[in-house]
């Protein structure tokens, strides 16, 4: 059944990654970048890119491209369909479904899994290469290596890992935090040895990006970032923060509002939109749905944790232990990474691991509630909060695909207008081969069929549009 259900929900997505043409935003300028450079040469130019170190990343779209044969729209959403599959592969075999009620409480945790507000962003875009969507791969993939029988093998493959995920995306070092927390909680897949190469790994990365490469850390007054209940302008955060020396409040204001978005669903990007949209007209039906499955996955969290807390603190971890505090782990390395701007597409690996940690609630929950079949009151009341926050999540997870759906209508309709987007962007190819790319890349997407605005319901917009 499990594996039926994620085969299902990975076919759906999938299906409409396919539907939706790469996007010029975020994907053309990085496609014509690499475009005219060999493979070595674009490894070499974007291993010190101020801010940022991701080498791999670059290579990929790089080698991608090559591979097309011209058919580039296919080259890279086949890509992206072939992670997607591999993050709902390695879901299930995280997730070690053995009973009926392991599978009841995976369904729930496929919809959780598929309607967090971060699988929105982690899975739509491709820029071009979606590299949020690969650092949870990455670090699904160290999950699984860590619940292996182990050996020497898992060992190398672990620091393998550790490479590619770190040169792909900053918060590939989650990969890092998989481990020990896996390690510390019992998992015994990646043994102490395989854990010091992978730390020794990471003092390298470490030496490489800030003393050898001076590469350093994105900086605070780049981008506009949510605060509060709105979003503040870089002139803004150096006048209120940096010039007068409290950039540490911002710093954890980012750092705390990230963890609270796993387990809370707010705020979104930084900005506490729901709270907003409460305060403003009251509780419509998109805010309710929001507030329901976030209460009802947590608080399943917290019943998990106060009934297991002599048990961890005994150092007695069973597998469902062993996911909510690697979840737990992974959501703080994950937010940690945030401190200079939160952004959902970045804590999106927190939520995938938020979904397994649900999984492992919901099971223990399920146990208690045949337990309890006999007290009438309590079975109900039970009953009642799992089927009202199972209803909300799978309203967020139909969601999801209904903005997934009405993205794609808006990236086809920037294709039409790509020329003068990239005059704004003052990257005009100065090339006939640059131009011919564009060409082809615009009469691809032009031959998708997003879906059509004309043919969205009203309610739609009530349930499922977050502003």
């Amino acid at each position: 059944m499990a594996w039926s259900a994620a085969l299902l929900m990975a076919l759906i997505v999938s299906l409409t990654v396919l539907r939706n043409p790469v996007q010029v935003t975020d994907s053309l300028v990085p496609i014509l970048k690499v475009q005219d450079a060999s493979t070595w040469e674009v490894f070499m130019a974007k291993i010190d890119n101020v801010g940022f170190f991701r080498p791999l990343y670059w290579v990929q779209i790089k080698l991608l491209l090559e591979a097309s044969g011209g058919r580039y729209a296919l080259a890279y959403k086949s890509f992206h369909v072939l992670c997607v599959a591999l993050l709902f592969v390695l879901f299930v075999c995280a997730a070690r479904v053995r009973s009926k009620d392991d599978a009841i409480a995976f369904t729930f945790a496929l919809v959780v899994l598929t309607g967090m507000h971060s699988f929105l962003g982690m899975v739509w875009e491709g820029y071009p290469v979606n590299h949020y969507l690969e650092i949870a791969v990455f670090s699904l993939a160290a999950l699984v290596l860590c619940q292996s029988s182990g050996g020497v093998v898992a060992d190398i493959a672990a620091a393998l890992l550790f490479v590619m995920a770190s040169l792909t995306l900053d918060s590939g070092l989650l990969v890092w935090v998989v481990f020990v927390a896996a390690r510390l909680v019992g998992l015994r897949g990646v043994s102490w040895r395989g854990v010091a190469m992978t730390t020794a790994l990471l003092a390298v990365y470490m030496a490489l990006r800030f003393v050898v490469f001076d590469v350093g850390s994105p900086g605070v007054g780049e981008r506009a970032v949510g605060f509060g209940f709105s979003r503040i302008e870089p002139a803004e955060i150096e006048r209120r923060f940096v010039a007068t020396g409290h950039l540490y409040y911002f710093y954890l204001y980012n750092v705390v509002s990230a963890f609270a978005s796993v387990f809370l669903s707010e705020p979104i990007n930084g900005r506490w939109m729901l709270t907003q949209r409460v305060i403003d007209s009251g509780v419509d039906r998109m805010v309710a749905t929001s507030i329901i499955s976030a209460l009802v996955a947590t608080g399943l969290l917290v019943r998990f944790a106060i009934a297991r807390r002599r048990d961890w603190a005994a150092r007695q971890f069973d597998h469902g232990d062993q996911l909510v505090l690697v979840c737990v782990a992974v959501a703080l390395g994950n937010a940690t990474m945030c401190f200079s701007y939160v952004k959902d597409e970045v804590m999106s690996t927190a939520g995938v691991f938020y979904a397994l940690a649900v999984f492992a609630a919901m099971r223990g929950a399920l146990t208690h509630w045949t337990a309890v079949q006999g007290r009438a009151v309590v079975a109900t009341a039970l009953t009642i909060v799992l089927f009202a926050g199972s209803a909300a999540w799978t309203i967020r997870t139909t969601g999801s695909q209904y903005q997934m759906l009405r993205i794609g209508t808006v990236d086809r309709y920037e294709w039409a207008h790509v020329d003068e987007w990239l005059v704004r962007q003052h990257q005009t190819p100065t090339s006939a081969h640059g131009a011919q790319l564009v060409h082809d890349l615009r009469d691809q997407a032009m031959h998708t069929r997003p879906l059509s605005v004309l043919y969205v319901p009203r309610w739609a917009v009530e349930w499922f549009i977050p502003e």
